[in-house]
């Protein structure tokens, strides 16, 4: 399909790959991994043609289509589903070449665009375009919905359907998962693995990783690697390699001890029993996490939690959202306690990132009250707290404004475990990437030495790494831990109990990932009460499916007759003798009015379809 000999790419004066070699088949589904800042989106740009290599040889099938998920934010006042149409662009040019015919009145013409459309499969467009949008996330009335009218998360979902809308037989996905919430990963978990393309994707998400991919591509010291297998072989493959360096198995040992000794403390413990066996169960798989970390340039551990008093937080009967405003959250009975370690799940909008700024304080309860420990001491980690950072200071400067007297030395050794060494600790963060100033906002709150840790989505913009450093340091944290994210190997290491955020409720979730995964693919048709199961819905649902049965008739009488006016059609008397035109014409016309019906016909069932799911 493609191949690499003897290529090096550089970046400015950075050699980023080294006279690398190696061949891509089809229908290979791959993960390219490495350090933030090896070359992986440099060589995106390669394989698209936007980057000449400095030595070696590229083949490539010229017929190869390539479809390539932007990272930049779509600006179209055009319709949401018309924006994912447009990525199938020969559907496109089609539809403009049908539109031009009619406006000239080229009969013949129009005739052979509609034939191209029913051989391409084009009249099912729409309903591909919308069922793409509806796996992402997107329902209903959003679909008609102008593109700038979303956020930037939602606009990256739709550059990701677009993307995904496009026929191709070479998919390169950057961080398709950035922005999706455990529903649509899912979903793209399955589209991706029945997907017959090629696809190379680079992503931070290792569960993503291991659902489908075959191949592991490793760039590492400018080096090209390709592993057969998902994420986990690579990670015992790669362990292996390294397990033959002494320092590695010190830098084992010494992990392994430090979460013994919390073992030893706390397996007696009734309170601290299920901790513990956490803990056992982390010491099992050490061995290969550390070792294929044992190279990596992150390292760092929790200071000891100051003592608070129990419960660390009380909510009863807490209502909350903004002021002036319908509660999105209602009735919260919520106890906190020491070591506790929770994590929340809820479909995204349900409110979870609006519980946990009402546990900081940062929201005022609507009704209900709060009671909080007098030595509780909270760490906030959220997306927008990147943009607080003052950007015109150092890494050393940010963490002296925390601590005026601290020593340099003292905070250098601290911000060396989050890679910021030499130079690039005194330098102004300015120009810094989202990963390395998400680096230093998790580095500032593990500075504070909070009993409390509220984190809203911490792996965001960050690479393999630097995640299982952060899943490390927090198995030997010792305070409490509410976590919100959708990195599910992170949930499955790093907590104990789950909570679900749905429908304005904040309940115990009895069950882990694979069982919350069960209730996602049910939820909608799970009655939560008997509103939905009244005489009125019910009337409503049969009067729609009613009205689905007959449409899906008319569709078909509607197929019958185009079927039978394309065999009349199909006769070269009509074209041959010039008594028969005005046959020809009326034939002709037929045939569009009933197309045209036919479209009409199609919307209204589509219209319909999604009505009877927000029912259901």
């Amino acid at each position: 399909m493609l191949t690499l000999r003897q290529i090096t790419l550089s970046r400015g004066n950075k050699v980023l790959l080294d006279k690398v070699n190696v061949t891509l088949y089809e229908k290979q589904k791959i993960g390219l991994i490495g350090h933030n800042g090896c070359g992986k989106s440099t060589l995106f740009d390669f394989l698209l043609g936007k980057l000449s290599p400095d030595t070696g040889e590229f083949l490539i099938n010229p017929q190869l289509t390539i479809s390539h998920l932007s990272q930049q934010l779509p600006d179209s006042d055009e319709k949401a589903l018309d924006f994912v149409l447009s990525g199938d662009e020969a559907y496109i040019k089609l539809l403009q070449r049908l539109k031009d015919s009619e406006a000239a009145g080229n009969d013949a013409e129009v005739l052979a665009c509609h034939e191209e459309l029913s051989h391409s499969g084009g009249y099912s467009k729409p309903a591909q375009a919308a069922t793409i949008m509806s796996g992402l996330g997107f329902r209903g009335e959003q679909q008609q919905a102008s593109v700038n009218s979303f956020s930037g998360g939602w606009r990256r979902r739709l550059s990701l359907a677009r993307c995904l809308m496009k026929p191709a037989d070479l998919f390169l996905l950057d961080e398709p998962t950035n922005h999706l919430d455990m529903e649509a990963i899912f979903w793209l978990e399955r589209f991706l693995k029945q997907s017959p393309s090629t696809i190379v994707l680079i992503s931070h998400d290792r569960e993503f990783l291991d659902a489908f991919v075959t191949h592991i591509l490793h760039i590492e010291k400018q080096n090209l690697t390709l592993y057969s297998g998902d994420y986990s072989c690579f990670e015992k493959t790669h362990a292996q390699q390294l397990a033959l360096q002494q320092a590695m198995y010190e830098k084992q040992q010494t992990k392994i001890n430090h979460m013994m000794s919390f073992v030893n403390r706390f397996r007696a413990k009734a309170t601290k029993a299920k901790q513990a066996q956490g803990r056992l169960k982390a010491i099992e798989r050490m061995e290969i996490i550390a070792a294929a970390q044992a190279d990596s340039p992150f390292s760092f551990d929790f200071f000891p939690c100051p003592r608070a008093g129990n419960p660390l937080i009380q909510c009863n009967m807490v209502d909350a959202g903004y002021q002036s405003e319908k509660p999105i959250l209602k009735r919260i009975n919520f106890s906190l306690n020491p070591g506790d370690r929770i994590a929340l799940l809820g479909p995204n909008g349900e409110g979870k990132s609006t519980l946990i700024k009402t546990l900081t304080g940062s929201l005022t309860p609507l009704h209900g009250t709060i009671h909080r420990s007098a030595h509780l001491k909270i760490g906030y980690y959220a997306q927008h707290q990147l943009e607080q950072l003052d950007y015109n200071l150092s890494p050393v400067e940010t963490i002296q404004a925390l601590s005026p007297e601290a020593r340099e030395q003292t905070i250098r050794d601290f911000l060396g475990g989050f890679n910021f060494a030499g130079d690039m600790a005194v330098q102004p963060i300015t120009h810094f990437s989202g990963g390395e100033k998400a680096r230093l906002a998790l580095a500032k709150l593990v500075w504070l030495k909070p009993n409390l840790l509220l984190l809203d989505e911490p792996t965001n913009h960050l690479d393999l790494g630097m995640r299982s450093a952060i899943e490390l340091a927090l198995q030997s944290y010792e305070g409490a831990l509410i976590l919100i994210s959708h990195d599910r190997h992170m949930l499955k290491t790093s907590v104990d109990n789950f909570y679900l955020v749905y429908q304005q409720k904040v309940q115990a979730f009895d069950g882990d990932l694979d069982d919350y995964y069960s209730w996602l693919q049910t939820k909608d048709s799970i009655k939560e009460n008997t509103v939905s199961s009244t005489a009125v819905d019910y009337k409503e649902k049969k009067t729609l499916q009613n009205r689905l049965k007959k449409l899906e008739q008319l569709i078909e009488q509607h197929q019958g007759e185009i079927t039978k006016l394309d065999t009349q059609l199909s006769d070269s008397s009509l074209y041959e003798d010039s008594a028969q035109q005005n046959k020809l014409n009326q034939l002709i016309q037929k045939r569009h009015l009933a197309h045209s019906s036919l479209n009409q016909v199609e919307e209204e069932w589509l219209e319909i379809s999604s009505s009877l799911e927000d029912l259901v």
